[in-house]
């Protein structure tokens, strides 16, 4: 079954975050290309799964007003990748958190 898609389907706002992992999860799939990998591959478009993980959240939480995209005035809380943010094999480079370097390969 594939939910994500069947809520978006019936225009239900789908979010997701990237918590802490279960102990089962290798640390590769506890990555957020992993996460978002996985969910363009059940036919989710690309431009909503990536909506689920930014924009979707900070909407629900009501907090759209700081952050979930990337405008002036907002925080710089971003992640930089090597590659496609859709391919599982991707990694992550730099982490900015209030537009400050916290992780930098």
């Amino acid at each position: 079954v594939n939910v994500p898609a069947m809520v978006l389907k019936e225009k239900i706002p789908f979010a997701f975050s990237f918590g802490m992992r279960p102990a089962e999860m290798t640390r590769a799939q506890a990555t957020p290309t992993f996460a978002l990998g996985i969910l363009s591959k059940t036919g989710v478009d690309e431009d909503q799964v990536l909506r689920a993980a930014t924009r979707t959240p900070a909407e629900l939480l009501g907090i759209n007003a700081q952050v979930g995209t990337i405008e002036a005035g907002k925080k710089a809380n971003l992640i930089l990748l090597d590659g496609s943010p859709f391919e599982t094999t991707t990694a992550i480079k730099t982490v900015f958190l209030d537009g400050r370097v916290i992780y930098e390969d």
